[in-house]
């Protein structure tokens, strides 16, 4: 899947950390994701819109660079 903001992403299911990378270089960790959720997102037919409805209201977000 192609984005326009996101430029790759990473879930770690042991730590439930998943990681998105931005396309202007920024880094955010949203912590305690589920494993559905991560393959959700995976699968999202928009992974911005994705992000914007399920993972930014949901998950602590930390900004890690």
């Amino acid at each position: 899947m192609t984005s326009s903001w996101i430029k790759n992403w990473s879930y770690d299911p042991d730590t439930g950390n998943l990681d998105i990378e931005t396309k202007d270089g920024a880094t955010y960790t949203y912590g305690e994701v589920p494993e559905y959720i991560a393959s959700d997102f995976e699968g999202a037919d928009s992974l911005g819109s994705f992000h914007n409805s399920t993972l930014r209201n949901d998950y602590d977000c930390v900004r890690t660079n």
